[in-house]
C-alpha cells in the first residue's frame, strides 16, 4: 500500500481530483456565477429523486471531530456521529473507511443505531483495504537456541491458558 501524506485527500481516499484546464476557467467561472444567482433546491437529489447521501470519513489514525475527507475521524468517532445523526436522517448516510489497519482495543459492535432511520440507511464502506484488527502485537521475537527456524517471544502478562 502506498504511503499518503495526511493532507493528500486524493491519495487517502483512492481517487484523483479533476484539474481545471486554463481554457475552461472562463466558462467555469461563468457557469459558477450563473449557478450562484439561480435559486438553489432545498436538498440536492439524485436523478431518481432521492437526496444525495451524507458522507462521513474515518481513517485508522483519524483524529478530526468533523469526520470530513481532509480531517477524518476515528472509527469510534464515526460511530458516535452516526448514532447522533441516525434519528434525524433526511438521506442515506455513507461512512467511508480509508484503507489501513484499524487497531481495536474492544470489539466493534454495530446495532440498529448504526443502521439508519427515517427510511434511510447507513452504509459502512471501505475505500480500499480496510482491516479491523483486535489482536495484540507480539514483540521481542528471538530465535530458539539449537532449534533452527523456531522463534519465541514472551507472552503479555494478561494472556492466560497458553503454552
Amino acid at each position: 500500500m502506498q504511503s499518503c501524506e495526511r493532507s493528500d485527500v486524493s491519495c487517502l481516499w483512492g481517487w484523483t481530483p479533476l484539474r481545471p484546464r486554463p481554457r475552461l476557467l472562463t466558462a467555469t467561472a461563468g457557469l459558477a456565477a450563473l449557478l450562484l444567482t439561480a435559486p438553489a433546491p432545498a436538498v440536492a437529489a439524485t436523478p431518481a429523486g432521492r437526496p444525495l447521501p451524507l458522507t462521513l470519513f474515518a481513517a485508522p489514525r483519524g483524529a478530526g471531530s468533523a469526520c470530513v475527507a481532509v480531517h477524518p475521524c476515528s472509527l469510534s468517532q464515526a460511530q458516535q456521529r452516526v448514532r447522533a445523526l441516525n434519528g434525524s436522517l433526511h438521506s442515506d448516510l455513507v461512512v467511508r473507511l480509508a484503507p489501513g489497519d484499524y487497531r481495536l482495543s474492544s470489539p466493534l459492535t454495530l446495532d440498529a443505531r448504526d443502521s439508519g432511520g427515517n427510511g434511510h440507511q447507513v452504509i459502512w464502506q471501505g475505500a480500499g483495504r480496510a482491516v479491523f484488527n483486535g489482536g495484540r502485537q507480539v514483540t521481542g521475537w528471538r530465535p530458539v537456541p539449537g532449534r533452527p527456524g523456531l522463534w519465541s517471544a514472551p507472552a503479555p502478562s494478561t494472556v492466560d491458558n497458553s503454552r
